[in-house]
């Protein structure tokens, strides 16, 4: 029994790093929470995305009421400190995991409420970052005493010792102390590794729905992970689109060969070298018609840049996956636009 609950767990925690990793690259002016129902029975996924402002708490706890076990995915730069203790405090007292997937920053307040985990995981390129806390009088910011007060009695709290608390509240106001695994262990944190690329084989004697169920959550998390490199510096993407791309690619209604696709979008990312795409989650479907065979759609918004123009829109996708032994490949590819705005200059 307790090997089965680690393993929706796990399967949760994939989900909801592959969902958040696009859903906003950048943390959003104000914070949105948002919740998931597991497809597998296990734990609700709870989204905090963005900057906390005091008064954040009350919608955290509203959307996370109902929720009678939950992994809370975070990715803030921070905000108002009274919001991240007492959204760190509903999490501890619900008895919640708190997860922070690859590359994702969770700093300041952030930081603070993720560490209100039963379970706290976070993913090996995670950036969880803290600091003292501080005020801002004109322009200047000052350590403050009271506030670092409270954040101690908090983390006094959750049951964190003293050499934790001290590390948590040691960097100045203008610097920032990112959590690493070693320093984890050294001030006596407890935080579990989470790898998206440690993913345990479903068993051939599964059901077929648990089968499919598998595939859909298999492709979305190809899906998610297709934008994802799509972000990341030129020869970093077509590296990816190497390894993924089908011999034969159905290519905007026509197929095509692996190296026509790869010369096309290597003219692409030329002009467009600075590229930030981000999927709507609620968007994205997947059907499969037949074991290893399924269609992603939904939609996405972008801003790119490049020497003379700069591109910013949202449009629809579809994406074919075929299952190649055990690796999922790009077999078909297009997109529509729903709006588009080019506009001269890099922003």
């Amino acid at each position: 029994m307790r090997l089965r609950r680690l393993q929706i767990v796990q399967s949760c925690l994939s989900s909801a790093a592959v969902i958040l990793s696009l859903c906003v690259p950048f943390a959003a002016s104000a914070a949105e929470f948002s919740k998931s129902a597991s497809p597998n029975g296990g734990p609700d996924i709870i989204f905090v995305v963005g900057d906390f402002n005091l008064g954040d708490e009350k919608q955290f706890i509203k959307v996370a009421l109902s929720s009678e076990s939950a992994i809370v995915v975070f990715q803030s730069r921070g905000g108002n400190l009274v919001a991240g203790i007492e959204i760190g405090k509903a999490i501890h007292l619900k008895g919640f995991a708190t997860f922070v997937p690859d590359t994702i920053q969770c700093a300041s307040a952030c930081a603070l409420a993720w560490l209100g985990g039963h379970v706290r995981y976070m993913s090996n390129t995670a950036r969880v970052g803290f600091h003292a806390v501080y005020i801002d009088t004109g322009g200047q910011a000052s350590v403050s005493s009271a506030g670092n007060a409270l954040v101690g009695a908090y983390l006094n709290q959750l049951g964190l010792p003293a050499s934790a608390i001290i590390y948590i509240t040691g960097a100045p106001p203008e610097g920032m102390q990112w959590l690493n695994f070693a320093d984890a262990q050294h001030y006596g944190i407890d935080v579990r590794p989470f790898d998206l690329s440690a993913q345990s084989a479903v068993s051939r004697r599964s059901s077929p729905r648990k089968v499919f169920l598998s595939q859909v959550s298999s492709v979305k998390k190809e899906v998610y992970e297709y934008f994802i490199a799509t972000n990341r510096a030129n020869g970093q993407s077509l590296s990816y689109l190497e390894d993924k791309l089908s011999d034969q690619v159905d290519y905007y209604g026509k197929l095509s060969a692996k190296a026509f696709v790869l010369k096309d979008k290597k003219a692409f990312f030329r002009k467009w070298p600075v590229r930030n795409y981000s999927v709507e989650p609620p968007s994205v479907t997947v059907a499969c018609k037949m074991a290893g065979e399924c269609i992603a759609k939904g939609i996405f918004d972008w801003e790119a840049s490049g020497p003379i123009l700069r591109s910013k829109g949202s449009a629809t996708f579809r994406l074919g996956w075929t299952l190649e032994g055990t690796i999922w490949k790009i077999s078909a590819e297009s997109s529509q636009p729903i709006k588009r705005k080019i506009t001269r200059g890099v922003h």
